[in-house]
């Protein structure tokens, strides 16, 4: 997808705050105009200010730039790491720079710029990593990112960075880990019985909101169990996104399409 096909979601009010002027300026990054695209409002550039900062971090191997970028309980999957705290990814990024990302920067541009509130956005970008002495991303580490990003005093921060290959994969041969089938109803009554048969699944967050949300990912792997396109599309809002292989989809019918080609 190129910049030209950038969808764009509202941004509602909120509290001032800083510009991405102002957040770029406070950390001595220059701002990039023609790193924003399409998104030229206000609120959009300042949350794009975050993605800028870690492309500035990277570019300088600047461990401790690249964690101020986060919250304090922010989240970042690197290869198979799944790093759960700004103090983490410090450590992770600093060993990173002194090693393999010695010399490396990243690349990349906004897809998509979702405000779920005035406090929270979901940006999807497109990009990847070059190595020492690249100047074009590797088909291979060519990815998308999903960025959730947060209002924290007067500016925003990273909570949450998780990236996904651009190219498609050869689909996966092994069966459930157990080696049985499940399902689960979208009916409220069925689904809270069947959660309890579920609840190893839930590891330590098997309590009130945690375990509500976990039943997201329950309904996806239950409806990916039963091949069941209609299920699937229901998780998703109207306007949800999700990437399969290379093929960006926006929207619940897009997904519900896709899959019902897919059982």
């Amino acid at each position: 997808m190129s910049r030209s096909s950038a969808w764009t979601g509202s941004a509602p009010s909120g509290p001032a705050r800083a510009s991405a002027a102002q957040v770029l300026a406070r950390a001595g990054v220059p701002e990039d105009p023609a790193y924003y695209g399409p998104f030229t409002g206000e609120r959009e550039k300042a949350v794009l200010a975050v993605p800028q900062l870690i492309q500035a971090a990277w570019a300088a191997g600047d461990a401790d730039a690249f964690a101020a970028v986060f919250t304090d309980n922010g989240s970042l999957l690197m290869r198979e790491n799944q790093l759960t705290s700004r103090a983490e990814i410090h450590a992770y990024m600093a060993a990173g720079f002194r090693g393999d990302y010695r010399g490396a920067r990243v690349s990349g541009w906004p897809l998509a710029v979702n405000f779920l509130g005035p406090d929270v956005a979901v940006v999807v970008t497109q990009g990847g990593i070059l190595l020492r002495g690249e100047t074009t991303v590797a088909p291979s580490r060519e990815i998308r990112a999903t960025w959730v990003i947060v209002a924290e005093d007067d500016t925003w921060k990273l909570l949450s960075h998780h990236s996904s290959p651009l190219r498609a994969a050869a689909p996966p041969t092994e069966t459930p880990i157990d080696g049985k089938e499940y399902t689960m109803s979208s009916d409220a009554a069925k689904l809270v019985a069947q959660a309890k048969e579920w609840a190893g699944h839930y590891g330590k967050y098997s309590n009130g909101v945690e375990g509500a949300v976990l039943t997201v990912p329950l309904r996806i792997r239950a409806a990916w169990d039963r091949n069941d396109a209609d299920a699937f599309a229901d998780v998703f809002t109207d306007e949800g996104s999700m990437l399969v292989g290379d093929n960006q989809l926006t929207s619940r019918d897009q997904i519900r399409s896709y899959m019902t080609g897919c059982v």
